[in-house]
């Protein structure tokens, strides 16, 4: 795509990946995440519709989707993991105990490696809420949602140089579990979107 049929955006993108302001991985990551600028900026184009006789593309899945986004590597699996529970627990009228398992991701987020027992009291008020309840309980759901976040956040803190199987691991769990709260695949993407591609892309 030549420069003078970039959108003003894309453009600007394209400037600061040339001048080495703006990781390409960043891009990538954006564009993953459905952002049309960053696809412009890496010289992509729209994918084509379907033709008539053309097979029916498979319906989408959350997993299918998080798999995608989440090939990035564990940094990008936390952040996307804390943008999806943040949305989850948007929708849903989540225990305090889960709201604060979700500030404490958000602290963990802005420096991994403060010590100090915040995200593991934050992780066990959050499990201690969550098995409380009944297994069909909305807010269990949520809170199962929540956990496997936390738990790969404390895996990183503890073991310094993150295992990223594991995290791999505590992601689709976490991926396995937002499935289940019926949430409108469509608004989910859009959210995280919103909210990664803002960190992926500030300068």
């Amino acid at each position: 795509m030549t420069e003078d049929a970039l959108d003003p955006e894309a453009a600007a993108l394209r400037a600061r990946m040339h001048a080495g302001a703006l990781p390409r991985a960043r891009l990538e990551l954006a564009d993953a995440l459905g952002h049309r600028p960053s696809r412009q900026a890496l010289g992509r184009k729209d994918p084509e519709p379907p033709g008539p006789w053309d097979p029916p593309a498979p319906e989408p899945t959350l997993e299918a989707w998080g798999r995608r986004v989440g090939r990035f590597g564990g940094a990008i699996m936390l952040r996307v993991g804390t943008a999806l529970c943040r949305h989850a627990l948007a929708q849903g009228e989540p225990a305090p105990e889960l709201s604060q398992g979700l500030a404490a991701a958000d602290r963990f987020l802005g420096n991994p490696a403060e010590p100090g027992p915040d995200l593991e009291e934050a992780a066990k008020r959050a499990a201690r809420a969550t098995l409380t309840l009944g297994p069909d309980a909305p807010t269990r759901k949520l809170g199962l949602t929540l956990l496997p976040l936390l738990r790969a956040m404390l895996d990183v803190r503890r073991a310094g140089v993150p295992d990223q199987e594991q995290l791999k691991a505590h992601y689709l769990r976490l991926l396995e579990q937002a499935a289940t709260l019926g949430l409108e695949l469509e608004a989910l993407e859009a959210a995280v979107r919103a909210e990664v591609v803002a960190w992926a892309l500030a300068e």
